[in-house]
């Protein structure tokens, strides 16, 4: 009898639903009563290709790329309320695979100990592609104002200040390798956000929070001991050990008339981000903020706009010991124990010292020394027999990055024939930072805690341009030295790194000046076709060192090189659009000067060949 009575209910609602589909529409839409539901996504199959990128040495035949990946997103919002919505919810799931890859998803790392020696099991990858949620919020309106100009919005919520570089989205962002960096983003970040809007149509205050990091998860994870070479420190983790950001932003129309407009917003940003890896796991604490301004404009044919920041703050990098127990084989192939800073040979006289094997008359010894860099690269004393030197760089002494990086970066763009051309212009400058690899064993304690940081450090940042598009130098990213000594024979100090080298696609060691041309051919206008190019050329202000000939070391030229790219789009159908980029980045003067630099990373030197890209891809908007 239940059946019957709930066919006789739910058929009239069900052809309710069906009455209100509107295909035609960007959107399948669905009411009823006061609840409206929207329906809809994008299909996107990308062809993506590089050569050359990664070291610019055409010689290296396996600095080739070849990808195709596609992307579906779906989307799906529910908003109560008649004409003037009180409440919306909104969530969009993404599902995302390579092709010719079934192994895309990875499980986390788990450690184990065995003995007194600690291991990391690496994750495990799985043959099934997952469907996520990317974007999540319930958003509820504050008063009776008009919809939504005061809320309060809770859930995965995309927000940035400016353009993106101070503070972005990309909270959970694998690399973007398509012409839409934030479709990079497969997560954006839980947050709560308070937006207000005191004066209508004039200004609009934001504030931002977001929780990154929670390991404050159960007891277990509480005690975990995750700073056992900490000197002087618990070794457990402890409670309130949350990474969070903090945002307040205002946007304000400070000039509005005739065709001419003024928009300003001011930001703040703090981050907290304890226990975050520098050399090891959970060794640093990094506190920054950053103070910036932007200023978008329009006048007549012209539109403009200018952003600047600086970041201030302290990097804490703990005291440490460095030293840790392996297993290894002893000469009769049985596995022992060892110490990786502990040697039974003079490390001043000897390449590679015999590391010391753990006994308990020697563990017993290392107990009475003192954990200071007084002590790093002397004999310890005769253990067994055995003399006992301790390693140059075994203890890490505390110390302090301020930071003091800063950016300025502005635009335009003329309108030559409305609709149809334009011409644009940019510069933009970020601060960069060189490792003067001091030796720590030497520097004052007053020296240590007062190091500075002078690169500009973006946060959660996927920018690529606003008026110009740099696909290669941000989107790819560039190959970029940032140490300052490439050369020198730091064995016998205690200096953290030696040589990194990696591609660098932050907004960060780089100043740029370009052209981009936007051009609509009315001809196709009912195709939506649109072709831009951009030139644009790079400079690192803080370069690197390169070696000469004759031994001797010279500051490498400041000059990147100069990109060049097209980037197309068109319509074909209502909702079938062809779109992507293809560039080339001509290396300058700098890479010409770093050629033949060995990268063990790879195991090749880089060079100063051209290097090329691209990705067409097509989407289905539904």
């Amino acid at each position: 009898m239940m059946l019957p009575v709930f066919l006789f209910r739910i058929i009239p609602i069900l052809l309710l639903l069906v009455s209100t589909v509107t295909p035609d529409s960007d959107k399948i839409q669905f009411k009823v009563d006061k609840l409206t539901m929207d329906m809809g996504g994008k299909c996107v199959q990308e062809n993506y290709f590089s050569n050359n990128l990664n070291l610019f040495n055409a010689d290296v035949i396996a600095d080739t790329t070849f990808m195709m990946r596609t992307t579906m997103d779906y989307f799906l919002s529910m908003a109560y309320g008649e004409s003037n919505p009180s409440i919306l919810c909104y969530n969009a799931m993404r599902f995302r695979f390579r092709w010719g890859t079934n192994s895309d998803t990875r499980s986390g790392d788990s450690k184990l100990t065995i003995v007194d020696t600690g291991f990391t099991v690496p994750g495990t990858t799985t043959n099934k592609h997952l469907l996520w949620l990317r974007e999540s919020w319930l958003k509820i309106k504050l008063g009776d104002s008009e919809p939504f100009d005061n809320f309060i919005q809770i859930g995965l919520i995309p927000y940035q200040v400016g353009r993106g570089i101070s503070l972005g989205a990309a909270y959970d962002a694998k690399g973007f390798i398509t012409f839409i960096p934030g479709s990079a983003i497969d997560q954006y970040a839980p947050a709560v956000l308070f937006s207000l809007n005191p004066i209508a149509n004039r200004l609009v205050t934001d504030f931002y929070i977001s929780l990154t990091k929670n390991d404050q998860l159960s007891l277990a994870s509480n005690i975990e001991k995750v700073r056992t070479n900490e000197i002087g420190a618990c070794p457990q983790r402890g409670v309130g050990r949350q990474s969070f950001i903090v945002a307040l932003r205002a946007d304000v129309l400070a000039y509005e008339k005739d065709k001419h407009k003024v928009d300003v917003e001011p930001y703040f940003i703090h981050r907290y981000d304890p226990d975050v890896n520098i050399n090891f796991a959970n060794d640093t604490n990094t506190t920054i903020s950053t103070a910036g301004c932007s200023v978008e404009g329009v006048f007549k044919r012209f539109n403009w706009g200018i952003e600047g920041a600086c970041n201030f703050g302290d990097l804490d990098i703990r005291p440490w010991d460095r030293n840790s127990i392996i297993i290894a084989k002893d000469s009769n192939a049985f596995l022992v124990e060892q110490y990786t800073k502990i040697y039974t040979q003079n490390p001043a006289t000897t390449k590679n010292p015999n590391k010391a094997y753990v006994t308990t008359d020697i563990a017993n010894f290392l107990k009475t020394i003192p954990l200071t860099t007084a002590y790093n690269g002397k004999l310890l004393g005769v253990v067994d027999t055995h003399d006992i030197y301790q390693a140059y760089d075994r203890i890490r002494p505390e110390q302090a990055r301020i930071f003091n990086g800063f950016f300025v970066t502005g635009d335009a763009t003329y309108t030559i024939l409305p609709k149809e051309l334009e011409v644009s212009l940019g510069v933009g400058y970020a601060s960069g930072h060189s490792d003067l690899q001091l030796d720590n064993n030497i520097l004052t304690r007053e020296q240590l805690m007062s190091l500075e940081y002078n690169g500009f450090v973006p946060i959660q940042s996927v920018y690529s341009g606003k008026r110009l598009r740099h696909f290669i130098a941000f989107a790819q990213g560039l190959p970029r030295f940032s140490v300052q000594n490439p050369a020198a024979d730091l064995s016998k100090t205690n200096v953290v790194g030696l040589q990194n080298f990696g591609v660098v696609n932050q907004f960060t060691n780089i100043s740029f000046i370009g052209t981009r041309i936007e051009w609509k051919p009315h001809q196709y206008a009912s195709n939506a076709l649109n072709l831009s190019p951009n030139i644009i050329g790079y400079w690192a202000p803080n370069s690197s060192q390169f070696v000469l000939k004759d031994g001797g070391l010279r500051d490498a030229d400041n000059y990147l090189g100069l990109e060049m790219n097209l980037e197309f789009s068109m319509y074909f159908y209502q909702k079938l659009k062809l779109s992507g980029y293809v560039g080339a980045f001509a290396p300058g003067q700098h890479y010409k000067d770093m050629c033949g630099t060995n990268v063990p990373a790879y195991g090749y030197t880089t060079g100063a060949d051209t290097g090329y890209a691209g990705n067409i891809n097509v989407a289905y908007l539904f």
